[in-house]
Parts: C-alpha cells; sequence; structure tokens
C-alpha cells in the first residue's frame, strides 16, 4: 500500500515566471506550501504561495521541511549580522533581527536555514547570520567563582558599595568571561566591581594564593588604598553604631521638665 504524501515546506532556489493562469510566479528564497507533495505528470508540485494555489516545477524549489525526528535539543546562537541586511528586504519566513540578537534554534530545516524563535516569533533563521552560542564551557564553569582580590577596592564615596582589599575573597555567582563588569559579594555587601580585580581561586593551592596575595599587596597605589578602606570601614562602624542607637537619647530630662 503506497503511503499517502504528507504536506511539505518548499523554498524557491531558482526563480520560476509563471507560463499559464494555473501556475505561481516565485522568486529565490520564497516559501511554498504544498498541501500534498506529489508531482504531476511534469513534474509539478501544487502550492500555495501569496494567498494563491498553483503549480510550479518541482526542480525550482528545495524541500525543507522540517521532520519530526529532526526535532533536537535547543540551540542557542547569537546573530554576527542583522537580517535583514542594509538595503535588502526581508525573505518571506525569515526572522527579522538586529546583530548581537540572542535566538533559539528548535529545528535544522537545511543547511542554510534553522527553524528558531526570536521575540515570541517564529520563522527562519540564516545559518550564515549567526554562530552557535548554546555552548558555553567557560561561562558554566565560571558559575559561582570563588575569587581573590589582587587589587583593592574602595570608594570613599559611598560607603555602602561595596569594598575589598587584597586577599579578600569575593563570590561571583556569575562570571560572565565576557563582561568587563563582575557583581560579587564581600563582607555581606553586593555589588559590581572590574573583574581585573580579581583572581579565579579554583586550581590554585594554599602557596599560590598566598605568592599573588603578596605580590599584589606590594604593588604602587596600594598601601594608600589600603587606608581608604580602613577608612571606609570606619565610617560604615560609626553609621551602624548612629542606626542602632535609640531614638530620642535625652528623653528622660523632658519628661521630668513636663512633671
Amino acid at each position: 500500500m503506497q503511503s499517502k504524501p504528507q504536506a511539505r515546506r518548499m523554498v524557491c532556489v531558482t526563480q520560476y515566471i509563471a507560463k499559464n493562469g494555473d501556475e505561481l510566479t516565485i522568486k529565490v528564497n520564497d516559501v511554498i506550501f504544498v498541501p500534498n507533495a506529489q508531482k504531476d505528470a511534469n513534474s509539478m508540485f501544487t502550492g500555495v504561495f501569496g494567498g494563491k494555489v498553483g503549480k510550479f516545477p518541482s526542480i525550482n524549489v528545495k524541500d525543507t521541511t522540517v521532520e519530526i525526528k529532526e526535532a533536537g535539543k535547543t540551540t542557542r546562537v547569537l546573530a554576527t549580522r542583522g537580517n535583514p541586511e542594509p538595503g535588502k528586504d526581508l525573505p518571506e519566513g525569515e526572522l527579522e533581527f538586529p546583530k548581537g540578537a540572542k535566538m533559539f534554534v528548535v529545528a535544522k530545516v537545511s543547511d542554510q536555514h534553522w527553524k528558531g524563535v526570536y521575540a515570541g516569533k517564529q520563522g527562519l533563521i540564516p545559518t550564515t547570520h549567526v554562530h552557535d552560542a548554546s555552548e558555553a564551557p567557560k561561562k558554566l564553569e565560571l558559575a559561582g567563582m570563588r575569587t581573590m582580590a589582587v587589587k583593592t577596592l574602595v570608594s570613599i564615596a559611598d560607603i555602602t558599595a561595596i569594598a575589598f582589599k587584597v586577599g579578600d575573597i569575593i563570590f561571583v555567582p556569575k562570571a560572565d568571561p565576557d563582561a568587563a563588569m563582575w557583581q560579587g559579594v564581600s563582607g555581606g555587601v553586593v555589588g559590581l566591581f572590574d573583574k581585573t580585580f580579581v583572581v579565579d581561586t579554583k586550581d590554585k593551592s594554599k602557596a599560590d594564593l598566598e605568592e599573588i596575595k603578596t605580590k599584589a599587596a606590594a604593588a604602587d597605589g596600594e598601601a594608600a588604598k589600603l587606608e581608604e578602606y580602613k577608612s571606609v570601614l570606619e565610617m560604615r562602624k560609626q553609621a551602624l553604631e548612629a542606626a542602632s542607637a535609640p531614638a530620642g537619647g535625652d528623653g528622660g530630662d523632658d519628661e521630668a521638665a513636663d512633671i
């Protein structure tokens, strides 16, 4: 028993100009839906494009139907250039996205296109415009990084900001290697800092870290920064004491005067 032909999704690879009223005119990259992918005696498909039903040569298109068996794990991609490119129209069926866009690919349609999602919309993503960003071993390794400060960070102007001195341990929940600034936790304070101020403690022995700490502490300007750091800690202490002191310290005298 012959299996029933399935609906297919075709993409035009060679332009075809309709020669009869029952034919479709299609151009490169047009996407045509073919309800019944069975060729007639002249090797023509019958499809739907631009709201019209008509025939077109099978040789002018490529089958880009996404088979269920092709659907695999989601792939994350990063756009290396926008789509459409400047001065060009957006091909039908393709997603519009800017350079730097991060998208999810759910299936491979062809060597030229992936089926993906961007900004809540589904469509085709040209493989030439993106690179695979699903593999991020560095970021996975750096997640939850335990770092040690090799430079002192302090802000006299903002004593509530994150501060640390050479040798302090700063925990970084998400250490993105592509970012210039990281968010970390030190002394119970959460804040941003220049990632060059710390080193990863992973795979470093206690002796290694001690040597790094010693050299870093001897660097130019660190002595002065350390004094600023101590001043900030003292100001924080005074601020906390003032905040926790009972309100109305002279209240007893006021009450006596009222009696």
